[in-house]
């Protein structure tokens, strides 16, 4: 009987905290999420009020310049709205509609390179969503797998871009390349790929960039399978 009640007990007790562990790894992304938004949203508003008060001072007396900075405060609404969404996606489970990481980087590859003059091919293993199912990972990856090409878009003129991804020895493995004008590796202080840099840390893992004046660039990521916030 003893021994019963010390069985019971004893799981009793592994169950609680079991789910004390949980809770607080919830708390830790919760408390990320909001530091996310504090940052990065917080910012943005800041700036579209910013911007909003110069366009309505300058209506008048420079429409040329008025028009230039409603332009920008077009593209960060648009920018904010994006990072408001992923926000919200990465903290979905994966059962519902557009919950997988794959079907993300689909829908946004398809949504902005089908509407720029690069041809691009998109290999994601499919084995790689049982994986990605941490809100911070979903996070994190899809904000540096969107930063990549988005660059590339923005800065590479390359004809063809590949993005990739798969797990080997248990690591997922995710890689951006053009076969653009590329730049100097050793050059990468700019806030995007420093932003990536931190996310992957974040992760424990690591980001790799390769690139060459006229052969290109490559950006690899490397993070754990076994990721625990």
């Amino acid at each position: 009987v003893g021994g019963g009640f010390y069985y019971f007990f004893r799981k009793k007790i592994q169950k609680q905290l079991i789910a004390a562990e949980k809770q607080t790894a919830l708390d830790n992304q919760q408390k990320q999420m909001t530091a996310d938004l504090h940052d990065d949203v917080g910012a943005t508003l800041s700036s579209l009020q910013l911007n909003s008060n110069i366009a309505k001072k300058l209506l008048v007396k420079d429409i040329s310049k008025s028009n230039e900075i409603l332009t920008t405060i077009e593209t960060q609404t648009k920018e904010l709205s994006e990072k408001i969404s992923d926000i919200i996606w990465s903290m979905k489970p994966k059962e519902e509609a557009f919950g997988l990481f794959s079907d993300r980087v689909k829908t946004f590859a398809s949504q902005t390179l089908d509407h720029s003059n690069m041809d691009y091919k998109i290999e994601i293993d499919s084995q790689i969503d049982e994986y990605i199912n941490n809100p911070t990972m979903k996070k994190n990856l899809i904000f540096m797998v969107k930063e990549a090409i988005n660059n590339s878009i923005k800065y590479s003129q390359a004809n063809n871009m590949l993005v990739k991804a798969e797990v080997i020895d248990h690591k997922l493995k995710i890689m951006i390349k053009d076969d653009g004008i590329g730049f100097i590796a050793t050059n990468t202080n700019g806030n995007g790929l420093k932003n990536m840099k931190e996310r992957a840390k974040e992760l424990n893992g690591t980001i790799k960039i390769e690139s060459e004046p006229s052969k290109g660039t490559s950006i690899t990521i490397y993070v754990p399978t076994r990721f625990s916030s």
